[in-house]
């Protein structure tokens, strides 16, 4: 039940945000609408883009001033409630795929730092909090008490994010002049962008081909943008490749308002949890347990909420002692239950939160008549099975949400399984839980897109 055994999801929901499309290359014909096809052969800008009003050096020159208006303003920040919508629909052959998304939310005063909510579905069903600050990146399920902070490197799209993006990397700009635009009056400007520099926000357009046309709606006084629309087709990256192998084209529609400018806006780095350890050693521990002496555990779950472990220290003083050896060097503080599957089990000891990882060593398998996997609440060590004809427990166990005899490394006449032929589990029981079994039950699913819960710390306690 670990690495070969494994495979974790963390946060399904943000692979639409940071890694864009891939999910298309498994996606069967019975998942996708037939729709009309687009012309291969020509990828253009929007109409809207195309109509051009002067072309004189005076007009030209004016389309400067105001776009270098608009960019002072952008560099100076100012604070706005922002409103963006952007929809990727992807096609190749008779086939389509949406790829929705509306992001709501509060841009700082300093025009860079924002606080939101991400709606992945349309229907509130699938919410995210995003918070941007100093260029790093936070994100929780709604609901969720954990927050994440996305690695470096990773960008998403954000209303200052794509404001400065496509003022930075306007292609053939021009002053249309003025017009009516959210009931208000507003200098209006037509462009393209290369997809490719969206593709830094929106990893699906990256390394793409075409042009997007931009309508840019800005406030006459301030220079402020009210508005701003991108529209297009584009030959997909070689990244994005389709099931069949045919070209793929991503119709862009990108949308944000901007309203409510110099609203007081502030935006802070939230609480997070504690990181998990870098410990690691080539070695299990030494036996540092009493066997005289009683066990438990208690898991203190980040933002709340305890399980209390009886220990096996008699049933399984190897286990037990690997996992008190553990918490007491504090090396489950800050892991994720990276798999949580209800009705079976919820697994949890990886630093990594992959399902791969582990303290450096592996240890022996050890069974006992009286510690089998009978009911809900029983520690187990999870594994990746007999490899090269040696056990492989770590620092990974789970927990189960009902009995499992499957599970068990001996059979029911109490003979031991030959847990060498492949497929075959044998997971060694330490522990089973007295206390807080509501706490298991409400864990985050993270193959359903939850931020997966977090172990604020574990402690040992003997008698």
């Amino acid at each position: 039940m670990r690495n070969e055994n494994v495979k974790s999801v963390k946060t399904l929901s943000l692979g639409i945000i940071l890694l864009g499309l891939l999910i298309l290359i498994s996606c069967s014909e019975n998942d996708m609408t037939q729709s009309n096809s687009i012309d291969k052969d020509s990828i253009e800008i929007s109409e809207s883009s195309n109509s051009k009003t002067s072309n004189s050096p005076i007009k030209q020159n004016e389309t400067n001033v105001i776009l270098e208006r608009i960019s002072n303003a952008i560099k100076g920040g100012y604070s706005y409630e922002g409103d963006l919508f952007m929809n990727m629909i992807v096609t190749y052959g008779e086939y389509t795929q949406e790829l929705p998304l509306n992001m709501k939310g509060d841009v700082s005063p300093n025009g860079n730092d924002f606080s939101g909510i991400v709606d992945m579905t349309g229907d509130g069903t699938a919410l995210i909090n995003v918070r941007i600050v100093s260029d790093k990146i936070y994100l929780n399920t709604n609901g969720s008490v954990v927050w994440e902070e996305i690695p470096e490197g990773q960008k998403i799209i954000s209303p200052p994010g794509l404001t400065t993006t496509v003022i930075e990397n306007l292609l053939a700009p021009e002053y249309v002049g003025t017009t009516i635009k959210n009931d208000q009056d507003a200098g209006y400007i037509t462009g393209a962008v290369s997809p490719s520099y969206l593709g830094d926000l929106v990893d699906i357009l990256k390394d793409s081909n075409g042009n997007v046309g931009v309508d840019i709606y800005i406030d006459p006084i301030t220079s402020h943008i009210i508005s701003l629309t991108l529209t297009g087709s584009v030959k997909a990256g070689p990244q994005v490749q389709s099931p069949t192998g045919e070209d793929v084209y991503i119709e862009v529609n990108l949308s944000l308002d901007a309203s409510n400018f110099g609203k007081a806006v502030s935006v802070g780095i939230p609480q997070l949890p504690p990181k998990p350890s870098e410990i690691q050693s080539s070695q299990p521990p030494v036996m540092i347990i009493d066997q005289n002496k009683d066990y438990s555990a208690k898991i203190f779950m980040y933002g709340g909420g305890v399980m209390v472990i009886d220990l096996l220290e008699k049933k399984a003083p190897i286990t037990v002692n690997n996992f008190v050896h553990l918490a007491e060097k504090e090396f489950y503080n800050g892991v994720t239950f990276h798999r949580v599957i209800p009705g079976f089990m919820a697994q949890t000891g990886d630093p990594t939160g992959t399902g791969s990882g582990g303290p450096g060593y592996e240890f022996q398998n050890e069974f006992h008549v009286d510690a089998r996997h009978d009911s809900e609440g029983v520690v187990s060590m999870a594994n990746a099975g007999i490899q090269n004809g040696k056990a492989t427990n770590g620092s990974q166990f789970f927990i189960t949400y009902e009995a499992a005899s499957r599970l068990d490394g001996l059979n029911e006449d109490d003979s031991k399984k030959d847990c060498t032929v492949s497929g075959t589990s044998c997971h060694s029981v330490f522990g089973k839980v007295t206390q807080g079994m509501d706490v298991l039950r409400g864990l985050a699913v993270p193959s359903q897109g939850m931020t997966p819960d977090v172990i604020d710390k574990i402690l040992i306690y003997s008698e």
